[in-house]
């Protein structure tokens, strides 16, 4: 996780604010034009975790990885965010 938060830290920058991470989550708060390049971001920073720790660790990571990523204007309101195309 740590190693996600830091990427995903590198690559938004101040487009976003990053309220906290605790276990398997991330959580972020955007401005609402700016939701799509965040989640399209996180999708990209989890799927390069695997090659970011091995490059970090100089050691493998075969471990199987799966997620989702979700946003709206609350907790009750999230929607499982799907990438167009």
């Amino acid at each position: 996780m740590s190693i996600a938060r830091i990427s995903a830290t590198r690559r938004l920058g101040g487009s976003c604010l990053f309220i906290n991470s605790v276990h398997d989550s991330i959580l972020i708060d955007s401005p609402n034009d700016s939701v799509y390049h965040v989640c399209v971001t996180l999708e990209d920073v989890f799927r390069d975790v695997a090659k970011n720790f091995t490059k970090v660790f100089n050691l493998p990571f075969d471990l199987p990885t799966s997620g989702e990523i979700k946003y709206g204007h609350n907790w009750k309101q999230m929607e499982v965010f799907e990438r167009d195309g």
